[in-house]
């Protein structure tokens, strides 16, 4: 014990030392010494605040870790995101013990692409998308008609509602037709919405010490994680023993792609349970939160959600009308709407990455190899300099009169790792809202406490909100 006691004292004297080589960098003594203040941090579910605090209060970067860096400064965005050679991403990447990786999960730039390219085939069928998007919306309309008329009050759980049509997509979308998942049908009996949220959180809290996490994962902490991959592997057992595979119009299709010399798949079933994780999980959980935020700041700006109103109106003048890609992509209102929300409804702290053996020059500064580094992505899309006046006023106009740079969104990253599923987000989110707006007025239920709802609303590594959004809802005539 003393030899342990002895070791851990001279760690931390070395972290606090002049001889570290981020020594000259500003921060709070403890975040030099340990990174369990960052785990404790990021489970309050508040580290973007938390660190946009303190590059207040020390500047353009902030030694987050023994190791870490915060670097809030656009220049740096692109050496180490958005450049060909883009650093590749720390060990907070990590799936437990997982024996699988999944693309989320793949440090590495180049075998990253490699796993990429394998997705990239999927999403180049946008088309195929919205017949799924379009039937499970409408759909998403019966039930929440048929949940408000339950009620005795008239009043619908939105946000519960919206989970279970994301993982009712993208069961359909992920698994064509031998998908198991109708949530909107049968809710949710074996709590796989509450499984993965706590999974995600247990991967960003114990991501900050990525020692534990292999611990982590035997532990009854893990169990939810365990019970996670258990359920997406079979799930994509049951996809493999289904249709045939040359049809192409699922995304486990193109990861059950075969070699063609030996007809065994490319893939070990544990890299296919992995990413089956991967595409049910981000694209239903991230989604339904942004989704939430969305119809929250419609409800909470009545004059956003008019003139959002008249635009859809003038270009689908009937509720059930097509909603064709070509006409959505043409409406700017709809845009800067979705823009808006997914600058301040995805309030990331920074997606680590790793400085490369021979160093970096960021933001005006060496940064040696080996040391972790961010750019707060809450903190730069609260910056005047790229989003105009009053950035933290939830006003789609920015995005229509020049004072929002585009460009300087970072809620899908850039480069090498950027969102391959952004396309499919998109579409996710224009044609539930349109289709929503369209079909129903909506209004915050009489009981809706608009303060507590936005204290509640979180982020660990995705949206979490401690209190329902309740809604009212009549069919528009």
């Amino acid at each position: 014990m003393f030899h342990v006691l002895a070791l851990a004292a001279a760690t931390v004297a070395y972290r606090v030392s002049p001889l570290h080589p981020l020594a000259r960098f500003p921060g709070p003594a403890i975040h030099r010494c340990t990174s369990l203040k960052n785990a404790w941090v990021t489970s309050t579910g508040r580290r973007h605040l938390y660190i946009d605090a303190l590059h207040q209060q020390y500047g353009r970067i902030v030694r987050i870790g023994p190791d870490a860096l915060s670097i809030n400064d656009s220049t740096a965005v692109g050496p180490i995101y958005a450049a060909a050679n883009a650093m590749d991403k720390n060990a907070s990447y990590t799936f437990g013990g997982a024996k699988g990786k999944g693309l989320f999960f793949m440090k590495e730039r180049e075998e990253h692409n490699f796993r990429r390219r394998m997705w990239a085939g999927a999403f180049s069928e946008a088309k195929e998308w919205f017949e799924v998007l379009e039937r499970r919306t409408l759909e998403l309309q019966e039930v929440l008609q048929s949940r408000a008329d339950a009620d005795k009050c008239g009043v619908v759980d939105l946000r519960q509602a919206l989970c279970h049509w994301t993982y009712d997509v993208m069961g359909d979308i992920t698994f064509g037709n031998s998908s198991q998942v109708n949530m909107l049908r049968d809710g949710d009996p074996e709590d796989v919405i509450l499984t993965g949220h706590l999974a995600t959180i247990v991967l960003e809290v114990v991501g900050e010490i990525p020692s534990l996490f292999s611990l982590l994962w035997y532990l009854p902490a893990g169990e939810k994680m365990r019970a996670l991959e258990q359920r997406a592997a079979r799930w994509m057992a049951q996809r493999a023993a289904a249709d045939p595979l040359d049809a192409r119009q699922d995304i486990a299709s193109y990861l059950l792609e075969k070699d063609e010399s030996t007809g065994a798949t490319l893939l070990g079933p544990d890299d296919l349970t992995a990413d089956a994780i991967l595409a049910v999980q981000a694209g239903s959980d991230t989604p339904a939160g942004i989704l939430t935020y969305l119809f929250f700041f419609l409800l909470w700006h009545p004059n956003v959600h008019a003139l959002l109103y008249r635009e859809l109106f003038a270009a689908f003048p009937t509720a059930d009308a097509p909603l064709l890609p070509r006409t959505l992509a043409t409406l700017p209102y709809l845009d800067a709407v979705i823009t808006e929300t997914l600058r301040l409804g995805a309030p990331f702290h920074g997606l680590p990455r790793v400085v490369p053996p021979a160093g970096a020059a960021l933001a005006g500064e060496f940064v040696p190899p080996g040391t972790t580094v961010s750019v707060p992505s809450w903190s730069r899309h609260l910056d005047p300099a790229h989003f105009g006046p009053d950035p933290l006023i939830f006003r789609p106009e920015r995005w229509l009169d020049g004072s929002a740079d585009r460009a300087a969104l970072m809620t899908f990253s850039f480069g090498p790792f950027g969102c391959i599923g952004k396309p499919l987000a998109i579409a996710e989110l224009q044609v539930c809202l349109v289709r929503t707006v369209l079909t129903y007025e909506l209004a915050f239920a009489p009981s809706f406490d608009i303060a507590a709802f936005r204290a509640g609303a979180l982020n660990i590594r995705t949206p979490v909100f401690r209190h329902p959004l309740r809604i009212m809802l009549s069919k528009r005539v």
